[in-house]
């Protein structure tokens, strides 16, 4: 269910947390996306930062997205949108 900025310019989505790619425990949540021009090289630059990937990069029908971890822990998600 995307949100449109106008223009045709997504800004959001929701999906369900369901299926076996999730833990059966796993909290509703908000996650925050940030576009990148290559996720596999954003997971790299957060490493070196001191940050961890949490979920490897793998291809959605969208793009190809990870899940990061910051220095404290706080998580978040990159994805390289396909154009």
């Amino acid at each position: 269910m995307p949100g449109d900025a106008g223009e045709g310019t997504e800004i959001g989505g929701l999906m369900p947390m369901e299926g076996d790619m999730w833990p059966p425990d796993l909290p509703n949540h908000w996650m925050v996306y940030f576009a990148v021009e290559d996720t596999d090289a954003a997971c790299a630059r957060c490493e070196e930062l001191g940050g961890k990937v949490s979920v490897s990069a793998f291809d959605v029908p969208v793009g190809r997205m990870a899940v990061l971890n910051d220095p404290v822990g706080a998580f978040f998600s990159v994805i390289a949108l396909k154009s």
